[in-house]
């Protein structure tokens, strides 16, 4: 509503503008508030940037503060993926696998399909994996990973402990909501689940 009203009222003054002292100070007008408009979006884009990446840092210092060394790190696509090249970097843990997941929310079903899946061979030998997503709402996401890791524990004999850590946590909701279905065991920030997060990584790109 208040960015509504903030266009509204550039394009009125500087109608106004025009029709009372003519084209050369409208063009003066518009070239200001364009300029304007450009510092604002590289200063919001900057803090944010430096925001995140403070929050990287908070996670990889209570990573390091456990004292627990892990010689995996599976990331989540497409949300973790940034995340996960970051802590890997920090932690400088050799071994990364990625697997890429779909979620289908609905009414009255919410729905996890594994694009590309998880190879239990991949965890030979493994014994601390971190598992790297952006954020936890529902987590369904993480539950469902979770879950198919400690079946590859269970039926192939693998002896390996995985924790797992987000950048931002929702909660807040109702005491009789099952959700977040599970909680990871590091996050930088706690939230709400009515606010939406856009990442620098997100970028509004579209198909043809």
């Amino acid at each position: 509503m208040n960015k509504i009203f903030l266009y509204t009222s550039v394009v009125l003054n500087g109608v106004l503008l025009m029709v009372l002292l003519g084209v050369v100070p409208f063009l003066l007008y518009l070239s200001i508030i364009t300029n304007v408009g450009f510092l604002w979006f590289v200063k919001s884009l900057l803090e944010r940037e430096q925001r995140y990446e403070s929050e990287i840092t908070d996670i990889v210092e209570k990573i390091e503060a456990s004292e627990t060394k892990y010689d995996c790190i599976l990331g989540l696509a497409n949300g973790g993926l940034v995340p996960t090249c970051l802590i890997a970097k920090a932690l400088d843990i050799k071994k990364v696998l990625t697997v890429s997941i779909k979620a289908y929310n609905e009414e009255t079903a919410h729905d996890i399909q594994f694009l590309t899946s998880i190879n239990h061979k991949d965890l030979k030998g493994v014994r601390n994996l971190l598992i790297v997503d952006d954020l936890v709402d529902r987590g369904e996401t993480l539950f469902e990973v979770e879950k198919i890791l400690g079946y590859y524990n269970y039926s192939h004999k693998i002896v390996c402990k995985f924790d797992s850590a987000v950048l931002y946590t929702k909660l807040g909701r109702s005491t009789d909501s099952p959700y977040p279905r599970v909680l990871p065991t590091y996050t930088a920030e706690t939230t709400t689940p009515d606010i939406w997060l856009v990442f620098p990584w997100e970028l509004n790109i579209k198909d043809d």
